[in-house]
């Protein structure tokens, strides 16, 4: 998996040096390469993250997947001699041979690595991933017990029970062994609401300083008349942002006092940022 910036000074010397490097070996069978730059560009700090999960998926499922979008070939890539070969249809593996793939990532700030994967076997023959029934019969995939919910890609034979998706039945095993129902059920999901959250945070803002007093003074009144969760979201969620701001932090059990702490006020920068974008055409611009 190579860099591919596809610029006219970087890709020849990176994809000229594998070839110099590997080209004695690969007489019968070329180097296959491609590169992630046309599906997501560059990707900065994150730089190889997504080149190790499409490399980990290829060595899993034996097929190395194309570089979309090519069409004409850089002229200045020596590509004569069959030691080198861009990947541009999905290939399987080929026969024989290790399933091991090195990965090519040049950082913006200048930093180079190279990695080496495997496919897991050639580590560790007969390594079975936990959790992967392997053997006959039918699949285990999507299953539901009746119990608890799936993840909505299961099988059309799954138990549909509504009350249990809410509830967990619990079991028991008797002295005999015997597995036994529990009349006992338990939530599995428990809903987050302001009576689970004893401390909440209000945010106010106003044009000036008596507004915002005059809005605090407001929320004292209307407290008792209200959801305190309702309060919170709309006081964060539904409320234009002011350049005069303060919060407060309120008990839900005593919220008058809270919301008659000492003020906090801070003033928001006003100050309208410009943003420019620049398209110079080379694999650098971002």
């Amino acid at each position: 998996r190579g860099h591919g910036t596809g610029t006219s000074v970087g890709a020849p010397i990176e994809i000229n040096g594998l070839g110099a490097a590997l080209k004695p070996e690969r007489q019968k069978s070329p180097l296959l390469i491609g590169s992630n730059k046309p599906n997501l560009g560059h990707t900065e700090a994150a730089s190889a993250i997504a080149s190790i999960m499409k490399v980990v998926l290829a060595l899993e499922n034996g097929i190395i997947p194309p570089t979309i979008g090519v069409t004409n070939l850089n002229p200045d890539i020596d590509l004569r001699g069959g030691a080198i070969k861009i990947v541009t249809e999905p290939t399987p593996w080929p026969h024989g041979r290790l399933r091991r793939a090195g990965i090519n990532n040049f950082g913006f700030g200048g930093a180079n690595s190279h990695r080496i994967l495997d496919h897991v076997e050639n580590v560790l023959p007969g390594y079975i991933k936990p959790g992967v029934f392997k053997g006959s019969g039918v699949g285990l995939r999507g299953m539901s017990n009746g119990h608890y919910k799936t993840n909505g890609h299961g099988s059309d034979r799954s138990h549909n029970h509504s009350e249990q998706e809410k509830h967990a039945v619990l079991r028991k095993i008797d002295d005999r062994g015997a597995n036994q129902e529990s009349n006992t059920t338990v939530p599995l999901l428990q809903k987050a609401d302001s009576d689970t959250r004893q401390y909440l945070i209000l945010p106010f803002s106003a044009h000036h300083d008596t507004s915002l007093k005059l809005n605090n003074e407001a929320s004292q009144s209307d407290v008792s008349k209200c959801s305190v969760a309702d309060l919170a979201f709309t006081l964060s969620n539904r409320r234009t942002k002011f350049p005069r701001r303060t919060f407060r932090i309120a008990d839900k059990d005593d919220l008058i006092a809270g919301l008659k702490s000492e003020e906090l006020v801070s003033v928001a920068n006003t100050d309208t940022q410009s943003v420019a974008f620049i398209f110079t055409g080379q694999g650098a611009q971002w």
